[in-house]
């Protein structure tokens, strides 16, 4: 009896810890009309002053939204929350789990680059330790010439580890400011 509780317990706090980082996306049901939006779209995706709407054109005519391009940054961009709290369009690119840090206290993520796919000087977006806090946007740095590297273990202490020969663990060399990316509320009609 106490299986299927703990399950059940379990399934609901990995939903709620995961639910801070899912993107607002657009709604299907009404993503293929053709009234109140820009260029005939939906109510909902009309382009603002630095925000663009992007669509997907098809030959006959028909058209659907496909999200956002900020032309200051000019880069797409997905609207989740950063770390400031506030909903924002965030560069559009993975979201990843910090699992290991530079430092003893655990504040400085390392980015996991096992297929060194990853340039100096790309954008990421770190998920913080805690569930409901916002998405970090970084650039990042070198590869990580370290010794050793913390993690937190199941205690949630950060402890050290040796790196191994074949880690490949990139820096972060700088945060970027959540300001310098629209921000939003949620609005209810």
């Amino acid at each position: 009896m106490k299986t299927p509780i703990l399950l059940a317990t379990f399934a609901l706090l990995t939903a709620a810890c995961s639910s801070s980082e899912q993107p607002i996306t657009p709604d299907p049901t009404t993503s293929g009309t053709s009234s109140g939006g820009e260029g005939g779209g939906p109510p909902g995706d009309t382009s603002g002053d630095r925000l663009r709407a992007r669509r997907l054109a098809a030959d006959d005519g028909a058209s659907q939204f496909l999200g956002w391009r900020d032309t200051e940054r000019d880069e797409d961009c997905t609207f989740r929350k950063a770390a400031d709290g506030k909903m924002r369009c965030l560069t559009d690119v993975p979201v990843i789990a910090a699992q290991a840090y530079e430092d003893a206290a655990c504040t400085i993520p390392l980015l996991n680059n096992a297929t060194g796919c990853i340039a100096e000087g790309s954008v990421v977006l770190v998920q913080a330790q805690a569930c409901d806090l916002g998405l970090q946007v970084w650039k990042t740095g070198a590869k990580f010439t370290g010794a050793t590297r913390y993690y937190f273990d199941v205690a949630n202490s950060c402890v050290p580890k040796d790196t191994q020969e074949y880690d490949n663990f990139a820096t972060l060399a700088s945060q970027v400011d959540a300001s310098s990316f629209v921000a939003a509320k949620v609005q209810v009609d």
